[in-house]
């Protein structure tokens, strides 16, 4: 640009004058070549308002591509946040919904499993335990594949706990 058209942009800015076009190209060439100290107050005015033009092709690029994958990011982590969201609600749903009254806590069923894993603790592989009702159905499997299930149950309201074999 020659430093007649220049003094003419730089004139037209100063009055308000200028088309955004005029006033990026102005900034591009204050950002590539510098300006004179007759200009240098104009210069940082209008790189002040368009500070993108002192950024190549390839940066603007760059610039776009981060920005475009930074959006990208975070709508999937949105995404996968309302997803988790409805998830743990309809889990609450459901549990809430349909969730069996068990007489036994955590600890009571623990004691259940115990106490079966040591009847024949060399023969039992794993021993899982399902509320059911107010019972609990603990299920021991054996290492040769067989299974074993036992009832475990409150006696009359007290707090005495049976545990009884059942036929598989």
């Amino acid at each position: 640009m020659n430093k007649e058209l220049r003094k003419s942009l730089i004139e037209k800015y100063l009055n308000a004058e200028t088309d955004v076009a005029q006033e990026r190209m102005l900034a591009e060439w204050f950002a590539v070549h510098g300006a004179g100290p007759e200009e240098e107050s104009v210069a940082r005015l209008i790189l002040a308002e368009y500070p993108e033009a002192g950024y190549d092709e390839a940066e603007r690029e760059f610039d776009s591509i981060v920005a475009s994958r930074k959006r990208r990011v975070n709508v999937v982590r949105w995404a996968y946040g309302f997803a988790a969201c409805a998830a743990v609600a309809v889990g609450i749903a459901l549990f809430f919904q349909h969730r069996p009254t068990c007489d036994f806590n955590g600890q009571e069923i623990a004691q259940g499993i115990e106490k079966i894993m040591f009847l024949d603790m060399e023969n039992v592989e794993s021993v899982t335990a399902r509320p059911k009702g107010n019972n609990v159905i603990i299920t021991a499997i054996m290492k040769d594949g067989g299974k074993c299930s036992y009832l475990m149950s409150k006696d009359g309201g007290t707090s005495a706990v049976s545990i009884t074999a059942m036929n598989n």
